[in-house]
This record gives structure tokens, C-alpha cells and sequence, in this order.
């Protein structure tokens, strides 16, 4: 601390360490502080370099006090700054939605990269799909199971002539979904709806044909419970999860 008392940032990153680095290990904690600075300061990684006796309140230094407390509990940093980025664009998520993962990043990356939707260049070896970038084909696609809106508004974003639907049981999850499409400015069209209840299929949706249907269900086994960390059994949906 500097002679007022106030925390300098190079002080704050050692107290950071301190408290956490048994729980995650030196290099995740040091990403972590570089997010929080970042997010909470408005400072760069490169910024803290250059000043790292740079001083803060007694408000930030409380601010810092909460979220160590919720690291130390395995919450993930992600939830705890309230958002996160996937394949380049921002995205809100909380408690309701599952913090994207990178392997749906590379569905989605796939189906973008197939459809050449932009260019409509047909792949040979795809054939369902160059029938519908043929005569410049409106693409329909459904995303089941949406969550945090990562698949839908990724796709939407990145194939902007598509028209996307996206379900998903839970109203609390569709609400941040419905922000997420908001943020990255793209249209998708949101149901609630049990998509195991065959009476919702065509809720919403008519009797409209898709040519893709995308979905990242829930995927662990109730029996697998005591294999998953904390972070993601503690914190993250079991909804969405099992």
C-alpha cells in the first residue's frame, strides 16, 4: 500500500495469487486477474505492467475481496464478470445458461464453413448443402436447446441471410439468449418448448421445413456426477446439463 493506505495494483495482483493460486495454479489465476482488471479497471494486461503501483479505492479493493470470495467457492470467472466470448463475439451468461465450450465453437465454425453461405461456392463434398446454396437459397435453421443463444446468434451473425429459430425449455435461459441476439445485433426467433414433448414440434414454427437442425443437449449422465469439477456441478445448470 502506499502511504495513504490505498492498494497499488502490483500489490493487489500478489493478494490475488495468494488467496487463489492453491486452487486453480499460478497461470489460470494470473488470466483471471487480467480479466478483472480489465473488466471491473478498464485496464489492459499491458497497462499493469507499465504501472503496477498504480493505486486503487477501498471500493475497488471490496470489489476484488467478493469475487476472491466466489473463486474460492469454484464459481466460474465467467459468471462472475457476466459474460464471456465465443468464436469472437460477446456473450452474456449467468447462472441459467452453461458457459459455452470450445467444441461447440468448432460446430459452429463447421457449419459455417460448409454452407459458404456468403460466397455460395458449393462444396463437392456436401452435397444437401450446395442444394441449398443453389439459386441463393434462404437457409431455416433450428438450434434445440439454446441456452445462452451461442449457437443461434453465432449463425445468425455469421450467415446473415439465414433464417434461425431457436427453442429451449427454460424461460430464464431464453431471456439472456434474447440479450445475446440484442448485443450482436442479429435476428433469431426464440420458443419455449419442450422439444421432447411431441405435441410442441410445431409450436412456434408451423409446418416450416429446416434444412439444419443444430443442437448441443444435454450431454453428462446422472452417473457421472462425481467425476465433474466443482466449477461445473456446483455452478452451472443441471438442466442443461444431465
Amino acid at each position: 500500500m502506499d502511504d495513504k493506505g490505498f492498494m497499488t495494483l502490483k500489490t493487489l495482483q500478489h493478494y490475488f495469487h495468494e488467496q487463489l493460486d492453491s486452487i486453480y495454479g499460478q497461470n489460470e489465476v494470473s488470466s483471471f486477474f487480467r480479466l478483472l482488471i480489465e473488466h471491473i479497471l478498464n485496464i489492459k494486461p499491458v497497462e499493469l505492467a507499465l504501472a503496477p503501483n498504480q493505486t486503487i479505492s477501498k471500493a475497488i479493493e471490496k470489489q476484488f475481496d467478493e469475487v476472491i470470495k466466489r473463486l474460492q467457492r469454484e464459481e466460474p470467472i465467467q459468471y462472475i464478470i457476466g459474460e464471456t466470448e465465443f468464436i469472437g463475439l460477446p456473450f452474456k451468461v449467468n447462472k441459467h445458461t452453461l458457459i459455452p465450450r470450445p467444441e461447440t465453437g468448432e460446430l459452429v465454425q463447421w457449419i459455417i464453413e460448409e454452407s459458404n453461405y456468403k460466397t455460395q461456392i458449393p462444396n463437392p463434398d456436401s452435397y444437401w448443402l450446395q442444394q441449398q446454396t443453389t439459386n441463393n437459397k434462404q437457409l431455416t435453421i433450428l438450434d434445440i436447446g439454446t441456452g445462452s443463444g451461442c449457437i443461434a446468434v453465432s449463425l445468425a451473425k455469421s450467415l446473415p441471410g439465414a433464417k434461425v429459430y431457436a427453442i429451449d425449455i427454460s424461460k430464464n435461459a431464453l431471456n439472456v439468449a434474447k440479450e445475446n441476439a440484442i448485443l450482436n445485433n442479429v435476428e433469431v426467433n426464440f420458443i419455449k418448448a419442450d422439444i421432447l414433448n411431441q405435441k410442441n414440434w410445431n409450436l412456434g414454427f408451423g409446418n416450416l421445413v429446416f434444412d439444419l437442425i443444430v443442437s448441443n443437449p444435454p450431454y453428462v449422465r446422472e452417473l457421472e456426477k462425481a467425476s465433474i469439477k466443482n466449477n461445473v456441478l456446483r455452478h452451472e445448470p443441471h438442466l442443461a446439463l444431465f
